[in-house]
């Protein structure tokens, strides 16, 4: 419907999250007096015209602004959009991204209707939406909105223009289709405006707020399937379009997609690791429950592989790795796991059980390689090799025999503990005196078997 005045600003559906009053903004935008009072202060002054020279730095008609050392002047407002409707324009703007220093207290709208020579007021207010009426169809007029805040300091002026004429606003629904569809339906404008309607643009949020992304609608068709994420909503609005241009956009709608929690993780399968850890691996769920991913996974453990009921290993390990280390386990254990996929709406089935047991320690296996040198008339020197299976715990010492018998019987010539070196020095011999020698590694289970014999 065509407004009945001559200037309309009032608080309107259309993008509610930026057509509020300064007083329901956050405190850094929070309206300051009244500035639909006529009586308060305006800086570009109640003139019906102005041109570019009339607003000088010194503020309109030369009348000086107190400047504040600790303000600046706002950022322009943003985001500002001009549409035209069959016999008036509507304009749509958000706060500036820099308030200056001081909140935002009103918002002067000028228009022009001679591609800016002159300028003429619109309004002073605090609302970021106005329409302006009883416009001549097709003619173009061109639009500035200057910011101001509580220290009277205005911003540069956001420009946009829009030419009477359009279409009126469509009436729009948007309803979820399952996971990952939205469906748009609405009716064409009640007037048409100066020509026919060619066709629709349609804009989107991910919450209701600008910055929208517009996309075309092709032909007239009143109806349009969008392809989104699941789990998520979205807001749209619609406009039409003539030879004149895109009319004002229609009410928000917005809709909520469906998502589920995450199919079971499969082919879990856990595999021991030394006596004091089980290694998990699973492959991740064929489908995440239609959201754009999985965001961890929760992990149970179980004794027996039935009573599940205990708090789980991991509540959620965050990350979307397939592979998990379960440590600090004593040899010997047996444990049983299962796994279950989290996404945004929740943990998904768990997977298969997989279930393994600790290795339990054992003595480590023999040395090798052992190695007898003479070193001068009195010191013979050993080296050998680590075990190559240290019995499922770590080499914490060697235990070296000598005999002074070519091996008929053997006495003990050293415990080395507290390390893991693999060389000795038996010193004190007697010149031209045979030593042979064998090594066993010792972990925490006991002395392993004997190395090789060496002898010099």
């Amino acid at each position: 419907m065509v407004p009945s005045q001559n200037l309309v600003a009032e608080h309107s559906q259309i993008d509610r999250s930026q057509d509020l009053p300064v007083s329901a903004l956050p405190t850094i935008f929070k309206e300051h007096g009244n500035s639909g009072d006529s009586s308060s202060r305006d800086p570009l002054e109640d003139s019906d015209n102005w041109t570019d020279a009339d607003l000088n730095e010194e503020g309109a008609d030369g009348i000086s602004m107190a400047i504040s050392p600790d303000v600046d002047p706002p950022d322009p407002p943003s985001y500002l959009e001009a549409f035209g409707g069959p016999t008036w324009i509507t304009l749509y703007w958000a706060p500036p991204g820099d308030d200056g220093g001081s909140a935002i207290s009103s918002y002067k709208i000028q228009f022009s209707s001679d591609a800016g020579d002159t300028w003429q007021n619109v309004a002073t207010q605090t609302l970021t939406r106005i329409t302006h009426s009883s416009r001549q169809p097709g003619v173009t007029y061109h639009y500035r909105v200057f910011a101001i805040n509580d220290d009277d300091e205005r911003s540069a002026p956001s420009v946009a223009s829009a030419t009477a004429g359009g279409p009126s606003e469509p009436a729009l629904t948007a309803t979820a289709s399952g996971r990952n569809y939205i469906n748009l339906s609405w009716t064409a404008p009640a007037n048409n405006g100066e020509s026919t309607i060619t066709g629709y643009r349609v804009w989107r949020s991910p919450d209701g707020q600008a910055p929208w992304s517009p996309f075309t609608i092709p032909g007239t068709g009143t109806s349009h399937r969008d392809q989104v994420l699941a789990g998520t909503t979205y807001y749209y609005r619609v406009a039409a379009t003539n030879s004149a241009g895109t009319g004002p956009p229609s009410d928000v709608a917005h809709a909520t997609t469906e998502a589920n929690a995450p199919d079971a993780p499969t082919d879990l399968t856990a595999t021991p690791s030394g006596p004091t850890q089980i290694v998990l691996r699973w492959t991740a769920p064929n489908d995440n429950g239609g959201v754009e991913r999985i965001t961890g996974y929760k992990i149970e453990v179980s004794p027996d592989g039935i009573d599940w009921e205990g708090d789980p290993l991991v509540e959620n390990t965050g990350n979307n790795a397939t592979t998990y280390t379960d440590t600090g386990l004593t040899e010997g254990t047996t444990r049983h796991y299962r796994v279950s996929a989290i996404n945004s709406v929740g943990a998904g089935d768990p997977s298969n059980e997989a279930s393994a047991t600790t290795q339990a320690v054992t003595a480590p296996d023999a040395p090798t390689n052992l190695t007898a040198t003479a070193s001068g008339q009195t010191r013979i020197d050993l080296s050998w090799t680590t075990p190559s299976n240290n019995g499922g715990a770590a080499i914490t010492g060697y235990r070296i025999q000598v005999s002074s018998n070519a091996g008929s019987s053997w006495d003990l010539l050293r415990n080395i503990t507290g390390r893991a070196t693999m060389t000795h020095s038996h010193s004190g011999l007697t010149a031209g005196t045979t030593r042979h020698y064998r090594v066993r590694a010792i972990n925490s289970e006991g002395a392993g078997a004997h190395s090789n014999v060496a002898h010099a």
